[in-house]
């Protein structure tokens, strides 16, 4: 009987974990309603009380929950649960998230703190002279109100050191959250002529770098308070500031990622140290950034998430989204020039030693590999790309390697299902060869002969098996020289291999499927920039 846990998040089950004890629910409905309670498990989602339920072991402490462990252990039994024990360990489950931080919020607690500061008794004890400044206003319809002492203002401190709303005279309080600005207030008519005495003043018990400014006037009749001037000023240089270090963080990944490629080309983009120089060449052909190619080609090489790339170039994800995309169809190309198709001449003289006494006509050494694919959705395409060899949805290719390991041929990309000697035949492989070259392959390629000889072309490939016969001790010593010959391009399919994007088991996203041929082809020609698969030939 399939059994698995209530307990939310909890991913065992019979058959995944054989191994553990299952419990049955109880199905009383109070102790079911218990158990799914403390479980956590949603009501809406909660079984009928006749429904068999079960909770593993994880959830437990055996030794002592169990009413009958030893005995359970020794001979096995019925599992029994001491009475009212209920679950009580759920690992599995993980604590709540701190909740996140509102900077909105935060802000208006600030200014609230600061009111209530603003809104306390502030004695002239409290308060530190900084600068005393007096303005002179003058007026003929009024009589001269002077005061010979500018801090004999015992009304103005009166009412500063009481709570009342109301008074016959005027103070303000003005708080500028900006360091070392001075702010002036002056709201007094100009009707008659009075002393207006501007005190700068700090209390003790506040901030230094908070600024008040106190207006002493006769002229108005209520107290006038200016609230605390926490402007959006602040919230905007958290944001410059904020852009800042975005910037500066993306300025030096950047640069980090471009030190390393250049450090390690082969490793990162696929390209041999000693051919960097191509990245110059690539920029003048296709008219597009190093970055934009360098982005394109680790996305090649190691098949990163955007996400991923965008941090180690300092950019958004859309912006590789866009790289690639626009660079891809342009470096394939540039990068299709350097799979060439040699003269027979010239392959004749870089034949490696091992071709030379019985091989030394072979032009071509081919071969299929196939990327296995995401399964498409369209039930005609699922069909298409299925390998029977892979038993997965797969895009073949058609490859061929000159002796000496250089890549001379690719085709485009077939569905899995398409036999070799088809893709052989369709691809344009035939037009390339000239009479009397020798083809070798493996058994996969079968009736090709007639397509070759008709061409006045050889194909060499290992003799067939028959279930009903063996092979000859002269047939099975050809088909070992052949597959030791033939084994280069299974070395040059590896080096293709550790292009990421299109390794064996890349399972290639179905958006970037029309974009695989453009990707072989440039994984195709950074590989013949590699060095030869033989070395010291004489």
């Amino acid at each position: 009987m399939y059994k698995y846990c209530i307990v939310p998040k909890c991913t065992n089950t019979s058959i995944k974990t054989p191994e553990k004890l299952f419990f049955n629910v109880p199905k009383d409905p109070k102790l079911r309603k218990k158990w799914y309670s403390i479980a956590k498990r949603d009501d809406k989602t909660t079984p009928s009380a006749q429904a068999t339920r079960h909770c593993c072991e994880d959830h437990f402490d055996l030794e002592e929950d169990m009413e009958n462990y030893v005995k359970f252990k020794l001979v096995g039994g019925k599992l029994k649960l001491k009475k009212g024990v209920l679950p009580h360990k759920f690992e599995c489950q993980k604590p709540q998230k701190k909740k996140i931080d509102r900077p909105g919020f935060k802000k208006r607690q600030d200014i609230e703190y600061f009111e209530r500061i603003l809104s306390r008794n502030i004695g002239h004890e409290d308060l530190l002279l900084h600068s005393i400044e007096v303005v002179e206003c003058e007026n003929q319809d009024s009589n001269n109100i002077q005061n010979s002492d500018p801090l004999n203002i015992p009304e103005e401190i009166d009412v500063l050191s009481k709570n009342n709303v109301r008074s016959q005279k005027t103070q303000a309080v003005q708080v500028n959250m900006k360091p070392k600005m001075k702010t002036k207030s002056n709201n007094t008519p100009m009707k008659w002529k009075q002393p207006i005495v501007k005190k700068k003043v700090i209390p003790k018990n506040l901030d230094p770098n908070v600024s008040f400014t106190i207006s002493n006037s006769n002229s108005s009749e209520n107290i006038r308070s200016f609230g605390v001037n926490a402007s959006d000023n602040e919230s905007n240089d958290l944001e410059i500031t904020k852009t800042m270090n975005k910037n500066f963080f993306n300025e030096h990944m950047q640069k980090g990622a471009l030190m390393a490629i250049s450090r390690d080309p082969k490793l990162l983009i696929g390209i041999p140290a000693h051919s960097y120089f191509c990245i110059k060449h690539l920029q003048n052909f296709t008219e597009i950034s190093s970055i934009e190619i360098l982005v394109t080609l680790r996305k090649i090489r190691w098949h990163d998430p955007n996400s991923m790339l965008a941090i180690h170039f300092g950019l958004s994800e859309s912006s590789v989204t866009k790289y690639f995309n626009k660079t891809l169809p342009k470096i394939a190309l540039c990068l299709n020039r350097l799979i060439i198709w040699p003269s027979a001449d010239d392959v004749r003289e870089n034949l490696p030693i091992a071709f030379r006494k019985r091989y030394s006509k072979a032009i071509s050494i081919i071969d299929c590999f196939e990327i296995q694919i995401e399964k498409p959705s369209n039930a005609s395409h699922q069909a298409a790309t299925w390998s029977q060899y892979k038993s997965c949805n797969t895009i073949k290719y058609l490859i061929s390697i000159t002796p000496d390991g250089l890549i001379n041929f690719i085709s485009e990309g077939y569905g899995g299902r398409t036999p070799d000697s088809t893709i052989f035949e369709d691809s344009g492989f035939l037009d390339k060869l000239a009479q009397g070259s020798i083809v070798l392959a493996d058994r996969g390629f079968k009736n090709i002969s007639h397509l070759l000889e008709q061409r006045g072309c050889t194909l060499l490939r290992p003799p067939s098996v028959s279930s009903n016969s063996k092979l000859t001790a002269e047939e099975v010593l050809q088909t070992k020289r052949i597959a030791a010959i033939r084994v280069h391009v299974e070395r040059s399919i590896g080096k293709l291999r550790d292009f990421k994007m299109i390794g064996p088991h890349a399972c290639v996203d179905i958006s970037y499927i029309h974009f695989l041929d453009n990707i072989v082809t440039i994984a195709c020609g950074l590989v013949n920039l590699q060095n030869c698969l033989f070395s010291n030939q004489v």
